[in-house]
């Protein structure tokens, strides 16, 4: 039997060896923790990256074919235009204000 702590109470191989196991425990509980914290943290970051890249890459295709749409409306417009000159003439512009109110 050996002496616990300086004192002269003597405590059992077995106890001792028992009173190691829970603080070995303790300690794998506590590195367990430690490699659960780090997992989600991990799996945090790499969804909210997944979320980012998602998102840029609707907007970045959005955009592009925004920008294709509002083209190809501009050639028709302008095909319009030209049209509409070569039959009527001069078109007066869409922003002038007409000779003529409308009423009810």
């Amino acid at each position: 039997m050996r002496s616990f702590c300086g004192t002269d109470e003597e405590v059992s191989e077995g106890c001792k060896r028992s009173k190691q196991q829970a603080s070995s425990s303790k300690e794998a509980l506590e590195m367990l923790g430690k490699q659960f914290i780090v997992i989600v943290a991990t799996a945090f970051i790499g969804g909210v990256g997944a979320v980012t890249y998602s998102w840029a890459s609707w907007a970045t295709n959005t955009l592009i074919s925004v920008d294709k749409k509002t083209e190809v409306i501009a050639s028709e417009i302008s095909y319009i235009k030209l049209y509409m000159e070569r039959d009527y003439g001069y078109v007066p512009r869409a922003d002038e204000t007409a000779s003529v109110k409308a009423t009810r």
